[in-house]
């Protein structure tokens, strides 16, 4: 089945906003320190405290963006 030229310009339009607030949501959560609720690793396994904790500590020294 073909797509029409409308449908395709549709889901691209929806995959790019997606994209667009996964960034911003990834770039928000690493300048707020808490990108640790970001991560699953291992899936639905979450991070231990140290992991939280040293994550915490290194986000602590990015850039912010103005």
């Amino acid at each position: 089945m073909k797509v029409s030229t409308d449908n395709l310009n549709v889901l691209f339009l929806q995959i790019h906003k997606a994209i667009e607030e996964t960034a911003d949501k990834a770039a928000t959560s690493l300048t707020n320190h808490s990108a640790d609720e970001l991560i699953s690793y291992p899936p639905n396994g979450g991070l231990n405290e140290l992991e939280s904790e040293s994550l915490k500590t290194t986000t602590r020294h990015l850039p912010i963006a103005v």
